[in-house]
């Protein structure tokens, strides 16, 4: 039985939320918390040791876990920048979202190849969701004011 959230108080600064792997500067690991009118964000860095399943909901970057890797003999290529990490956060994802938190993606430009290679839909969390539910996509140089699905 579901029931009606209260408004936050003073003391209940309202619900947590999740920003995990957003871009940062270069060696910027520190976890920061900030509060608004609300809610409270907790910004973590990948690799962070918090939980998926202890916020009220979580929103990645599409692309997170992914690395451009290229050296002066080969083309460039997509890496996984940590599998170990994907693999928990991808079972992280579905017991989140069978919990009913909501999860949001935030794709910006995500490339299919990279050099003279695609990219492989298993080194990131959004894209193997959407390979998944066959959800294609595609980044277009200007912006769309329409929506297709």
């Amino acid at each position: 039985m579901k029931t009606k959230a209260s408004p936050p108080t003073k003391t209940d600064p309202g619900p947590r939320f999740l920003a995990y792997a957003l871009p940062r500067a270069r060696n910027d690991n520190e976890s920061k918390v900030k509060t608004y009118d609300g809610f409270v964000l907790h910004d973590e860095p990948l690799g962070s040791s918090v939980s998926f399943l202890d916020f009220d909901g979580i929103a990645l970057l599409a692309g997170a876990f992914e690395r451009v890797h290229s050296n002066m003999m080969d083309s460039p290529r997509v890496v996984c920048a940590s599998l170990s990490d994907l693999d928990l956060r991808e079972r992280e994802f579905y017991s989140a979202v069978q919990r009913g938190k909501p999860v949001i993606f935030l794709v910006s430009r995500l490339a299919h190849v990279v050099g003279f290679s695609e990219v492989n839909p298993q080194h990131d969390l959004f894209r193997r969701f959407a390979n998944g539910f066959n959800l294609r996509w595609a980044c277009r140089e200007q912006r769309s004011p329409l929506v297709e699905s």
